[in-house]
This record gives C-alpha cells, sequence and structure tokens, in this order.
C-alpha cells in the first residue's frame, strides 16, 4: 500500500496548483487507472459518470504543469516513486474535473438507445440497450472513422454490472480499451473512454474462444459418450476441438462440455439418483431375493446406498468362506466411491457379493456397508475378511465382524514396504516369507530382510505376521492372499465408474449376470 496525497478544488498560478483542497488515500500498489480514478471520484464526492477526470502529478518541471496520469503505466511509476523516492512522498495528484454533457434520444426503458461520443480520438457511434439481466448488449455498430481494428482479436469484459461495462482486449499489452457508464437517473448510458485501435499483433490469438462454449462443444462429442465401454477423457475433448474446430480450449472449459454431452446423452446425473427407488422395484421383480438400501441424511439427500442380488445371495452359500473387499472412486459429475465385495465359486472364479456406494472411504460408509452386507449374506463359520491396510475397514470389521479374521492384502503391503524400505532384492524376499509353508521358512526369509535393513522386522511385528504370512495363518484363506479378485470387479466396471449412479449400478448386473 501507498500513502497518496490528493489535490483538488484549486487553480493553477505559474505551473503551481494553488489554494486547493487535500484528501489522503491508501492505494494498492496494483491499483489500475480506472480504479484509481473511481476511489478518488469517491473519495472527493463526485460523480464520475457526469464528470471527467484528468490526474496529474507535478514533477518539478517549471515549463510544465505536471506528468498527466492516463494509462496503467503511469499509476504504476507514479506509485513507485511515491512509495520509493523520498522527494515524491507528498506530492500530491493533481484532480482536475471537467464537467460533460450528456445527448441523448427519447424512448421508452426498452428501447435502443444512441450513445454519442465526446473524447477526439473516437469517432464511432455505437447502439446499446439494457438487457433484462442490467448487463449491457451491443446490438449494432456503425463505423464513421477510417482507424485500423484488428477483427481476429476478441474482447474480454472487465466489468459488467447495472452502472457499468468495461472491456480490455484479450491481449493485456493491448491498448483497445471501451469504459460505459449509465447516467444517473436516466435511461442513458455514456461511453467516457475508447480507444479504438488494437495495438497487439495481429498473430495474437485468444488461447480460450469465447464463442466455443462448452454447451456448443458439448454438442460435437455426444456420440463419443453413448457407449460406456468407449473411455473418452477430457484431453482428447481439448484435442477433437482443436482439429475439428481450430479453437483451443482449456482443460475447465473441455470437463464441462463433458458433462454436459452426458447429461444430454445419459440424463442429468442428478436426476439418476431420484430414480433409484423405481430402479429396486424393477431389480427385485426380476432378480427376487435380492436387498437394496438407501441412507438418506437429515436434509432427504442421498449418502449411502447397497445392493446384493438375489442370485448373488443364494450362491454365497456354495463360496470359499473367504471375502475380500475393496474400495474404488467413481468419476462421475458427484464423485463417491464404490465399494465391492466378492468371493470365489468351487471353480475358483471371481463371484460378486454386493456392491455399495458412498461419499468416501470412512469408518461411518464403510460400518454401514459392511451391517448391510451381514443382513444380506448373513456369516460363515471360519470366515475371513481381505482387504488392503485402510484403517476405516480395519475399525469396521471389528465392530461388525468381530468373528471374522482380517487378513492383509499381500500386494498393497509388499507396496507400502518398497516405498518406506528401498533396498535391493527385499521384493523376492517378501514375497517367499509370505508364501512360505513353514514357518522355518518364513523365519529364514524374515532374517534375510532383517539383514538388509534392521528396521524391517520391527516393520512386520507391528502388522502381525499371521494377517499376511501363510504359515501363520490362523484360519483357511484358500489361497487367497491379495485383494485382486476385487481389483478385477473395478476394472471390470473401470468405464461405468463416469456414468450416472443408475448406469454405474446397471453395469455390473449386466456383466456378471448375463
Amino acid at each position: 500500500m501507498a500513502i497518496v496525497y490528493v489535490a483538488y478544488d484549486g487553480k493553477w498560478e505559474n505551473n503551481a496548483y494553488v489554494d486547493h483542497k487535500l484528501k489522503v488515500l491508501m492505494v494498492s500498489m496494483d491499483k489500475t487507472c480506472l480504479a484509481l480514478q473511481m476511489q478518488i471520484a469517491k473519495s472527493i464526492g463526485i460523480e464520475e459518470e457526469a464528470s471527467k477526470i484528468q490526474m496529474l502529478y507535478n514533477a518539478n518541471l517549471e515549463t510544465s504543469k505536471g506528468v498527466e496520469i492516463e494509462n496503467d503505466s503511469d499509476v504504476e511509476m507514479y506509485l513507485y516513486l511515491v512509495k520509493n523516492e523520498e522527494e515524491y512522498k507528498k506530492c500530491p495528484i493533481i484532480v482536475e474535473i471537467e464537467e460533460t454533457t450528456i445527448q441523448y434520444t427519447e424512448g421508452s426503458k426498452d428501447s435502443v438507445v444512441a450513445l454519442y461520443v465526446e473524447e477526439e480520438q473516437i469517432l464511432t457511434t455505437t447502439l446499446f440497450q439494457k438487457t433484462k439481466k442490467r448487463r449491457f448488449q451491443e446490438v449494432e455498430e456503425t463505423e464513421t472513422s477510417s482507424s485500423s481494428s484488428s477483427s481476429s482479436v476478441w474482447e474480454s469484459v472487465s466489468k459488467s454490472d447495472k452502472k457499468r461495462f468495461m472491456a480490455r482486449c484479450i491481449d493485456e499489452k493491448c491498448e483497445w480499451y471501451l469504459s460505459v457508464w449509465v447516467y444517473k437517473n436516466t435511461i442513458m448510458y455514456k461511453v467516457y473512454t475508447y480507444k479504438n485501435v488494437h495495438t497487439c499483433s495481429l498473430e495474437f490469438s485468444n488461447p480460450d474462444h469465447r464463442h466455443a462454449s462448452s454447451h456448443l462443444i458439448s454438442k460435437y462429442i455426444q456420440n463419443m459418450l453413448g457407449d460406456p465401454k468407449v473411455e473418452y477423457k477430457t484431453n482428447q475433448v481439448i484435442s477433437d476441438v482443436k482439429r475439428v474446430l481450430e479453437v483451443t480450449v482449456n482443460y475447465q472449459k473441455a470437463w464441462r462440455a463433458m458433462q454436459n454431452a452426458r447429461d444430454e446423452v445419459l440424463g442429468p446425473a442428478s436426476d439418476s439418483y431420484g430414480l433409484l427407488p423405481s430402479y429396486w422395484y424393477v431389480l427385485k421383480k426380476n432378480n427376487p431375493g435380492s436387498v437394496t438400501k438407501i441412507m438418506k441424511d437429515s436434509e432427504n439427500r442421498f449418502k449411502f446406498l447397497f445392493v446384493a442380488y438375489g442370485l448373488s445371495i443364494e450362491g454365497w452359500k456354495h463360496c470359499r468362506p473367504v471375502i475380500v473387499v475393496d474400495g474404488t472412486f467413481l468419476k462421475a459429475k458427484h464423485g463417491g466411491i464404490l465399494f465391492v465385495a466378492c468371493a470365489k465359486d468351487g471353480n475358483n472364479g471371481i463371484f460378486p457379493l454386493a456392491f455399495g456406494v458412498g461419499e468416501s472411504e470412512n469408518n461411518k460408509a464403510w460400518e454401514w456397508f459392511f451391517t448391510s452386507l451381514k443382513e444380506a449374506i448373513g456369516g460363515r463359520e471360519e470366515l475371513c475378511i481381505v482387504s488392503d491396510r485402510h484403517l476405516s475397514i480395519a475399525n469396521a470389521i471389528k465392530r461388525v465382524y468381530p468373528e471374522a479374521h482380517h487378513g492383509i492384502c499381500m500386494h498393497h503391503l509388499k507396496e507400502n514396504l518398497i516405498k518406506r524400505y528401498m533396498v535391493a532384492g527385499l521384493h523376492d524376499l517378501f514375497f517367499k516369507a509370505a508364501r512360505a509353508y513353514r514357518h522355518s521358512e518364513f523365519e529364514k526369509y524374515m532374517s534375510e530382510m532383517s539383514s538388509l535393513n534392521p528396521k524391517i522386522k520391527d516393520y512386520f511385528l507391528e502388522i502381525e505376521p499371521g494377517r499376511w504370512a501363510r504359515c501363520l495363518y490362523p484360519r483357511m484363506r484358500y489361497n487367497i492372499q491379495t485383494s485382486n479378485i476385487a481389483e478385477s470387479i473395478n476394472s471390470a466396471v473401470k468405464e461405468a465408474r463416469e456414468q450416472p449412479i443408475l448406469k454405474l449400478l446397471d453395469e455390473p448386473r449386466k456383466t456378471f449376470q448375463n
């Protein structure tokens, strides 16, 4: 911030500004010329839309009144001098106010109004009207001068409300600028500043074309989203728009276009949640014995869901008593987590048991899923549950399945181990120890790992070897040492994770039951 003195309501005598009033302002160092004019106008109590403010400061030039402040660069230079040069610290901005006359045509508030530009450098008459949103909308422009203008350059609106409209060239270095203010108590808008010459290069192009909106782009990509098996990513949208429309768009606009296209092709993602009760009804009618649940919060908003197909519940009785669980994130508009529970049947095939959707992998979500799973499929003697080392899963199993043995996925444990202790040969030794059938072999490989780093043994003792080492299992795990079968189910419904909730739930039904 800089302390700025403002001198006004005075007169000039021999290039000196005398008999003036004085105000003191706090001005930020990044203040623009227009913003500084507005701050000064408010401070000294004038209506800027009815006056033209000229700013200058005395630079001790005996042959001149001072240095004029006309643009952002001039403001930056003045604030630098005030902040850093001792002789300029109390050098005021001298403000001269020129009253202006507004000409306008008569008409109703909905009629188009002609604007007359008073600056000498502007020879343009522009027509504006006020829209329903109280924003200025250019409806016609008639050039009366021969000044050049780059039609390939797009203007960016910097301010637009019921009192003002300001626009600059999309190239920040260009001097093209338009400032329009509403005249108090009238339906007229006055152009105060209009620099109608682009100083930017003709080769400059807008990196995010304003007319290439997300809604327009969505029309071109809808045919790419009909098949959930076809993965169409946001970066591909950017490439296709560049190739077809010859326009570069940013990642955010391409992502919004994807969401708009999905809403058009698959229906709005939010509406899909409201159709869940109807889907449950049809599902239970065609798959008797299915268990479905929905949990909502106090404001009647979706929180969790659970579904176990009737055939899965019946088939669980003939599967090995080992349940593998996992969670994977959803990529649809509202996000969330897909919970999966599966087992292995007598033919060593993957057998899906249940699916769930929640907001995240937290204690409450996993506990609700396990509670619903237990209510649907019941318990089994010598039951084992295998998962990764997510703490919320461990907490939920202790509360809902205290009788079950919780085993850890060998693969996830190996990944954590390698990240913590990056030692050559550790990978092979760990797998040999985990798969060893005899306790003596296990101890041998554990000793070899400890010789690589003594802290490794302490790390394994904290995890309990009986949860991951085959020779120390307290129960039969039927050679299921990883959560890979749950990962396989997640991979099978990978594309559906980007679909609305109904499409997501119907995909595993079609995949595993057809």
